[in-house]
């Protein structure tokens, strides 16, 4: 069982995380709102951008 400060920093870490993913999610919700697209297809172009990056 893991122990009360190893919990805390657990938990801070997970907060943190979720608490990007929402910024990212906010961001792609405005970029699509702004280019006039589907949510689905800015985030689709995103993903294929993230991997697969031009060499």
């Amino acid at each position: 069982m893991p122990s009360a400060e190893q919990h805390a920093a657990w938990q801070a870490a997970w907060l943190e995380g979720r608490q990007a993913v929402g910024a990212v999610q906010d961001a792609i919700t405005e970029a699509a709102a702004t280019l006039g697209e589907p949510r689905w297809a800015v985030e689709t172009a995103l993903r294929a951008a993230a991997s697969c990056p031009n060499t």
